[in-house]
C-alpha cells in the first residue's frame, strides 16, 4: 500500500460516515436509539484512526530484493568484509567482527544511513534483510552485487543469498514496518464497511 493510495481509501470511510451520519439523521432521528448510535460511530472513529496511523510505503517501489545472511559458528576474532552495491553504487561497506545479528543491524543501519545518497531502505526479519527504493531508474529486475571476504580463508563460514523480492510480497515490508498486517487491515476496511451497511436502530 502506497501512502497516497492510503489517504484516498480514508478519505472513501470517512464519506462513507457522514454520509451514513446524514442518512441516519434524516430516517430515524438520534434520540430513538443513541446509545448504539454512538457505540458505531466511535468503533468505525477508532477503525478509520487504526488505518490513519498504518505506515505505508511513502511512494510506489520500484525495486526490492531479501538479502539472506547465514553466518555459522566462528572465531570471535575473526573479520569478515561484505560489501553490496547495485551497480556501482555501495549501499553498505562493513568490516569487522561479530555475531549474525550484529553483522545484519549494520548493514542495515549502514544502508539506511546511506539513503539520502543511493536512495535504498532496508529493514530486517532475523536474518533476512529487505531493501527497496522509489528510484525512477530502478527496475524490479535489477540484483545487488554482493561480495565476501574472510580473515580465516580455510573456511567459509559466512554466506550471503540474494532473491528479487516481487511486487506481488511486497506486503512483507510492511507487515515488518507495522503491528498490523496488511491483511489485517483489508479485514479492518471490511469491518467498517459492514458497521455502517448493516446498521439497525
Amino acid at each position: 500500500m502506497v501512502q497516497a493510495t492510503k489517504i484516498i481509501l480514508i478519505q472513501d470511510l470517512q464519506c462513507r460516515l457522514a454520509t451514513w451520519l446524514k442518512d441516519l439523521n434524516k430516517s430515524i432521528g438520534l434520540l430513538q436509539c443513541t446509545d448504539k448510535y454512538y457505540n458505531v460511530v466511535g468503533q468505525v472513529t477508532n477503525l478509520i484512526d487504526v488505518i490513519y496511523r498504518y505506515e505505508a510505503f511513502t511512494e510506489v517501489v520500484t525495486n526490492a530484493d531479501a538479502i539472506t545472511v547465514n553466518l555459522q559458528n566462528h572465531d570471535e576474532d575473526e573479520i569478515f568484509t561484505i560489501n553490496i552495491d547495485y551497480g556501482g553504487t555501495v549501499l553498505a561497506a562493513f568490516s569487522g567482527t561479530g555475531t549474525q545479528d550484529s553483522i545484519v543491524q549494520a548493514l542495515v543501519d549502514e544502508i539506511n544511513s546511506g539513503t539520502g545518497t543511493h536512495g535504498y531502505l532496508a529493514i530486517n526479519d532475523g536474518n533476512v534483510i529487505y531493501l527497496w527504493t522509489y528510484s525512477g531508474t530502478a527496475l524490479f529486475t535489477d540484483t545487488p552485487n554482493i561480495s565476501i571476504s574472510e580473515s580465516d580463508a580455510a573456511t567459509i563460514e559466512l554466506s550471503i543469498l540474494n532473491a528479487n523480492l516481487p511486487e506481488k510480497e511486497l506486503y512483507k515490508i510492511l507487515d515488518l514496518k507495522n503491528c498490523l498486517s496488511l491483511e489485517d487491515i483489508c479485514n479492518i476496511i471490511c469491518k467498517i464497511k459492514s458497521l455502517l451497511n448493516n446498521y439497525n436502530c
